[in-house]
């Protein structure tokens, strides 16, 4: 795991998973191409397959009143099988702005929120999910967005536990 906070700019990468099968895929940030604390990034090019979430957040305290946050911004981010796009965990935050993600399976949402208090928060973006069980939101508190391209074919366009902005 990186060392918070983290700042990246103008990075390209491509990360390759170990599995098509949801049950052996990335959880609990195992695998991901960009694991952080905190981070601020910019002009990325992240390409996943095979399980390997994109970019896990997780905050690493035991309470619910402190957040991490990730900051992606002017960036494009693709996902193959079963690899969902930022992933929230722990009381983690994804802020993206100028962000276009494209989910091309099953199982892979765009922005993912799915422990304890994760927030999104997008802003001037695009999410594309194809597969079935793919959302573009998917969170258990706090979805924002303005200004935010959404597209699906068999998913839910968002699944949430919390307020939706």
């Amino acid at each position: 795991m990186l060392e918070p906070p983290f700042t990246g700019s103008h990075i390209d990468i491509l990360k390759t998973g170990y599995s098509t099968n949801q049950n052996w895929t990335s959880f609990y940030g195992f695998g991901p191409a960009i694991n952080v604390v905190s981070a601020t990034l910019d002009h990325i090019n992240v390409t996943v397959h095979n399980g390997a979430a994109r970019i896990y957040v997780y905050n690493t305290t035991t309470t619910t009143t402190t957040t991490t946050t990730i900051t992606i911004t002017n960036s494009w981010l693709y996902s193959g099988p079963v690899s969902n796009g930022p992933y929230a965990s722990g009381n983690g935050t994804i802020i993206a702005h100028n962000v276009a993600h494209n989910s091309g399976s099953e199982r892979s949402s765009s922005f993912l929120g799915n422990f304890l208090k994760d927030d999104i928060y997008s802003y001037d973006s695009v999410a594309h999910s194809v597969g079935i069980g793919s959302a573009t939101y998917y969170a258990l508190e706090t979805i924002e967005e303005d200004n935010a391209l959404r597209d699906w074919e068999y998913g839910p366009v968002v699944f949430s536990a919390g307020a939706l902005v």
